[in-house]
């Protein structure tokens, strides 16, 4: 132990540097390994397994909620994964005047009077709202609802799964 003070008194100041950095990366070496034959061990090929049941089942929130509670990296694949590829559209609002009265409202009328193709037309659930916007979805299809001054509400923009 002494050899080693004294090797360290003998690199200067950079040899405490060195010191201090080495015993972070060993720290942060210990964290990554009790994370990963801990909470982030699953069996990666039964959990997607798993997944892909469900998805198949059309149990779309059931996945999604597997996911989420899982904190294993392979499940933040899966999550971020149940779109194969996404194609968004914008729309340029003429008027922020004469919405509809709720944003489910306005995603039925915008599937009929958008003229966006591929639209559903029925099937539309909100599943957030946020201050003056909300987000609708219908199958593959999610729609950003955004309310006017006059309380109502329009489409802003969207995207679809395909």
């Amino acid at each position: 132990m002494q050899g080693l003070a004294q090797f360290l008194e003998q690199g200067g100041t950079l040899m405490y540097v060195n010191l201090v950095v080495s015993i972070i990366t060993l720290a942060f070496i210990v964290d990554r390994t009790i994370f990963f034959l801990g909470k982030g061990s699953v069996n990666a090929k039964a959990f997607l397994e798993q997944i892909r049941k469900l998805v198949l089942a059309n149990n779309i929130d059931r996945a999604v909620k597997l996911c989420s509670a899982t904190e294993a990296p392979v499940a933040q694949v899966a999550a971020g994964s149940s779109c194969a590829s996404r194609s968004g559209f914008e729309l340029s609002l003429v008027s922020d005047r004469g919405g509809q009265p709720a944003p489910v409202a306005a995603a039925l009328w915008f599937a009929r009077h958008g003229g966006v193709p591929g639209i559903p037309a029925a099937g539309w659930r909100q599943v957030s709202r946020h201050g003056g916007g909300a987000t609708v979805e219908s199958g593959p299809v999610t729609l950003h609802v955004i309310q006017g001054p006059d309380r109502t509400w329009l489409v802003d923009s969207g995207s679809r799964c395909s």
